[in-house]
């Protein structure tokens, strides 16, 4: 895939959770055709593999579980010792599951709350006092927040 440069970002650093697939792949091609660099998280490993087969230089992959205070704050010094700053933090990694609360198991409902509620919170808090004036923070949510399905509790 090729992105045109139009320099939105250029000279910016930014990481992306969840960035190896999906709308944290898109992101982060995005934000290297824009100029940035970019550290992505992420627990699959081919998929942090590929993308920085595919954008080469301008991304560092780092396996990083969101829910996992030391795996956040790595990513994010990641940004700082590879790339020289952090600009914008992407909070992107989430799941989900589907089975109703009679059915649903305990541990994976949990996992599913962490991730999506823990994982944001981790990144922001690793992630903001690093930014200068003017950084961006960017949380992924899900229309789910105000519109149910059935299934989808603990999502």
């Amino acid at each position: 895939m090729t992105i045109t440069n139009q320099g939105r970002l250029d000279g910016k650093v930014a990481i992306v959770t969840g960035g190896g697939s999906g709308i944290g792949l898109a992101t982060t091609r995005r934000f290297v055709g824009e100029g940035a660099r970019v550290v992505v998280g992420d627990l699959d490993e081919a998929g942090l593999t590929a993308v920085r087969a595919e954008l080469g230089d301008a991304v560092a992959g780092v396996r990083c579980d969101v829910t996992v205070d030391e795996d956040v704050d790595a990513l994010c010094a990641t940004a700082l010792d590879r790339f020289g700053g952090l600009h914008v933090a992407f909070a992107n990694a989430g799941i989900g599951s589907a089975a109703t609360i009679e059915d649903a198991d305990p541990a994976d409902w949990m996992r599913v709350v962490s991730v999506n509620l823990l994982g944001p919170m981790l990144t922001i808090k690793h992630s903001a006092p690093l930014m200068a004036a003017g950084g961006s923070i960017i949380v992924t949510a899900s229309l789910n927040a105000v519109q149910p399905a059935a299934g989808m509790s603990a999502y």
